[in-house]
């Protein structure tokens, strides 16, 4: 699926009218589950992610994505413990995909992304805060 991008970029994203608004997640390592279903078939992986205070900061990052990958992103519900939105990608890989990011505490979310179009299927992502450090976590 398109929106595959990486998942701190949609975990994190989140952008207000009136100056930056910011999910209430603590900046540091994450392990992450990923489950990715699409054509039939189903993936689970794990992984270790660093979210940056710039990550939570996000303005730039999806007008970033947005260039890079000539798609438009619309903001739904804004808050501290909720984000949802609309990815919609042109060209010839084109998809639509909505999403729901959920900051249950500031040491667990999970985001839900379903994509139609190109790629079609559901991501579904849980995360827990694992250490105040990014030390041996990507970025």
């Amino acid at each position: 699926m398109r929106p595959n991008a990486p998942i701190a970029v949609l975990l994190f994203a989140t952008t207000s009218t009136v100056g930056a608004q910011v999910l209430n997640l603590r900046p540091g390592g994450w392990d992450i589950t990923v489950k990715e279903r699409s054509g039939g078939g189903a993936v689970m992986a794990t992984t270790k992610t660093c979210l940056t205070k710039e990550d939570l900061d996000i303005g730039a990052v999806f007008r970033k994505n947005e260039d890079a990958e000539g798609c438009k992103t619309t903001l739904g519900v804004r808050s501290t413990t909720r984000v949802t939105g609309t990815i919609v990608c042109t060209g010839s890989d084109a998809s639509r995909s909505t999403y729901e990011i959920v900051a249950h505490t500031p040491e667990t979310m999970t985001m839900k992304t379903r994509t139609e179009g190109a790629d079609s299927g559901t991501v579904e992502v849980t995360g827990r805060f694992a250490s105040a450090s990014c030390k041996g976590y990507d970025n």
